[in-house]
């Protein structure tokens, strides 16, 4: 975060004639809607490629690139996500779901 505040955020600002304020939180709206919308993908239900390239998981961040979900990528989550609630259940840290 240090060099978009000290080198990213002013430079923008200079180049879009508005205060780094402005910069900062639009960076940081673009950010939340990310997680957010990343954030929806229900990781407990088993969903075929199909299904899940209807989702929104990729994005194209001008002068960064593109950021995305990839099914593989999906796929190690949710069963990571799985057995860590497993894992919780068994130690009696999550409490029993329908799941």
């Amino acid at each position: 975060m240090d060099y978009l505040e000290r080198e990213i955020y002013p430079q923008v600002a200079k180049d879009m004639g508005i205060t780094v304020d402005e910069v900062r939180y639009t960076y940081m709206m673009f950010i939340k809607h990310l997680i957010d919308t990343m954030g929806e993908i229900d990781l407990s239900k088993d969903m075929t490629e199909e299904e899940f390239k209807k989702l929104r998981t990729n994005f194209n961040i001008p002068s960064v690139g593109k950021i995305g979900l990839p099914y593989d990528r999906f796929q190690y989550l949710r069963k990571a996500y799985i057995n860590q609630k497993r894992i919780g259940k068994r130690y009696g840290r999550v409490q029993d779901t329908d799941d």
